[in-house]
């Protein structure tokens, strides 16, 4: 069991939920960067970026220092075959945390322009992607149970149909 972590950490909902959240800020704030590259409000679009590295920093980073710290080293410990998943998720990390420091430089030379664009962009996909492939080394007991429950249905109604397809050919 996961036990030094939250329960928001350890389980799929809640984690998925911190992601989607973290993206869904991520994304809206794009979209008013692009607005501003649009419309050539570049001193506008410099503080939006500025927000937006902010964001990266304060959520999706500060969340995955934590993962680093504290959820992966037990996953590894109670499931080493998952050690190469672990591995690329970390490599994950240090990807966006890379396009965060470029974006970083980017801002301290003053470049809040059309550049910055694709490196938004990808970071939002690594980051879905990566949240897909976390979603698979966590627990998630709820989704055992249905899983199980939903064999079990399975199950009766194939008995069911056995049944009502045994009483048929008695009668002809």
């Amino acid at each position: 069991m996961l036990s030094k972590l939250g329960p928001s950490l350890q389980k799929r909902d809640g984690h998925s939920s911190i992601h989607d959240a973290a993206l869904l800020e991520a994304t809206e704030i794009m979209k008013i960067y692009e607005r501003c590259i649009q419309e050539d409000e570049l001193e506008k679009a410099y503080r939006v970026a500025d927000v937006f590295v902010e964001h990266w920093e304060s959520r999706t980073l500060a969340h995955a220092r934590t993962e680093e710290e504290h959820l992966y080293p037990e996953v590894r410990e109670q499931h080493p075959e998952w050690t190469s998943m672990i591995t690329m998720l970390e490599r994950d990390h240090a990807l966006l945390q890379r396009i965060v420091d470029q974006m970083k430089t980017k801002l301290l030379l003053h470049e809040a322009d059309r550049s910055m664009l694709p490196l938004m962009h990808a970071l939002i996909v690594i980051d879905e992607i990566h949240n897909e492939d976390e979603m698979e080394i966590l627990p998630d007991h709820d989704h055992e149970h249905n899983h199980h429950h939903e064999n079990n249905h399975h199950h009766e109604h194939n008995h069911h149909h056995e049944h009502n397809h045994n009483h048929n050919h008695d009668h002809h």
